[in-house]
């Protein structure tokens, strides 16, 4: 696989697993790319940041005021290298994504493992983190199931998926293949 690839499975990995990075790239910069925004400073994640630290509860230690600095550059870091964002400095742009199919089944997979449910997947806002919409999901699922990748079947608010392989780790070993 490319490393770009590499990178976008990288991405979910990172996102579904650590906070708040998951928080940040599903709800603020995809909410924010939605809206039609050019791009992000440090200071605009300075405020998330503040948010999530509050969100950690009572008995966790304050973060200092470099802290939560550090923590907003760190987020805007992590986006970056993981290709939602992109530039240098403190001003970030929002990288347009564009997976492979075989990264778009490893999603599917993984996600459907997250959920625990394969028919829950196509809703999973763990899409988000590639700046996928219901409808780009949608999209993407159906045009997998026209090339035989993995059966996708909706008839209005039922929705049926079938993953060819087992697991997300099945799926990555057979892909890298």
């Amino acid at each position: 696989m490319s490393v770009a690839d590499w990178r976008d499975c990288l991405r979910l990995w990172v996102g579904a697993t650590e906070q708040p990075f998951r928080d940040f790239g599903t709800i603020r910069l995809f909410v924010e790319q939605e809206k039609g925004r050019y791009q992000v400073r440090t200071d605009d994640v300075h405020a998330f940041f503040e948010k999530v630290a509050l969100a950690r509860g009572p008995k966790a230690k304050a973060f200092s005021e470099y802290g939560k600095l550090r923590g907003a550059r760190d987020l805007l870091r992590m986006a970056t290298e993981l290709g939602m964002l992109s530039g240098l400095g403190p001003v970030k742009k929002f990288a347009s994504i564009a997976m492979s199919d075989d990264v778009t089944m490893f999603y599917a997979h993984m996600i459907a493992d997250l959920e625990g449910n394969p028919s829950k997947m196509p809703e999973s806002k763990l899409w988000r983190l590639a700046y996928m919409s219901h409808p780009d999901v949608h999209v993407a699922l159906l045009r997998l199931h026209q090339y035989k990748r993995l059966n996708y079947e909706v008839a209005g608010n039922i929705v049926q998926v079938g993953l060819p392989f087992r697991s997300a780790l099945e799926c990555a070993e057979r892909v890298a293949a």
